[in-house]
């Protein structure tokens, strides 16, 4: 299994802490990510993501286990319904790394495996396999957002600002659900890189004592959809 990885520190900031820092990373000259659609400035992330009926992938994450995964389908439309390719997403991550393994579906492979979890499998790398294999996961909760990301030319460092974080529960393409807003107020940013993070960013984060963040937008979403029958931790 051949994953590359990177470090990925995330911070939550107020709307006026993210106009900052995107002011300083686009001085520093980390370029819009160029899957922005033309003419906009931000794109929409819409993923489906998978758990057991306990939620063990949610209580690993919340117990800060050192190894750990998580499995996702993911598009770049509001509505998974409306996307042509889907990724299939393993997440892996160990401690500060993170990397992931995938398998591109259309829309109607991704129906059709949602339909029974089996139907194109075989087609899946193999890592994609075995983690869809080696517990009972499920489709429970989709998770929605919107994105400004900015790379730089030699793909070291990649920094995301994501907004308007939305969730409900769902588990096929077609979600007819009212979502919840969750933390609205706040913008995430996801600093990534592979070797060193730029001395701006790493300045701007101590000028403003922000603290990394060790809870994902999955289980920020996973404790919104059930405020009213908390997850017991």
């Amino acid at each position: 299994m051949n994953i590359r990885y990177r470090h990925e520190f995330k911070y939550p900031l107020t709307v006026h802490q993210a106009m900052m820092l995107e002011h300083l990373v686009r001085q520093i000259g980390l370029e819009r990510d160029p899957s922005t659609p033309a003419g906009e400035t931000s794109y929409p992330v819409t993923s489906l993501y998978f758990d057991t009926l306990d939620l063990a992938c949610y209580h690993e994450k919340m117990g800060g286990l050192l190894h750990r995964k998580k499995v996702r389908l993911r598009g770049y439309r509001p509505n998974l319904a409306e996307c042509d390719r889907l990724w299939l997403e393993v997440k892996h991550k160990t401690d500060t790394l993170t990397g992931k393994t995938r398998a591109i579906l259309t829309r109607d492979q991704a129906r059709a495996f949602l339909r029974d979890g089996r139907t194109g499998v075989e087609q899946f790398p193999e890592d994609v396999r075995r983690s869809l294999y080696e517990r009972p996961l499920r489709p429970w909760l989709l998770v929605r957002y919107k994105r400004r990301a900015y790379l730089d030319r030699m793909d070291q460092c990649r920094i995301t600002f994501d907004y308007d974080l939305e969730t409900t529960e769902s588990a096929d393409l077609h979600n007819t659900r009212p979502c919840l807003s969750v933390r609205p107020q706040q913008v995430l940013v996801e600093v990534k890189f592979r070797t060193l993070l730029p001395e701006q960013v790493a300045q701007f984060i101590r000028a403003y004592q922000l603290e990394r963040i060790t809870h994902s937008k999955y289980t920020l979403c996973a404790d919104a959809v059930r405020a009213f029958e908390p997850i017991a931790h």
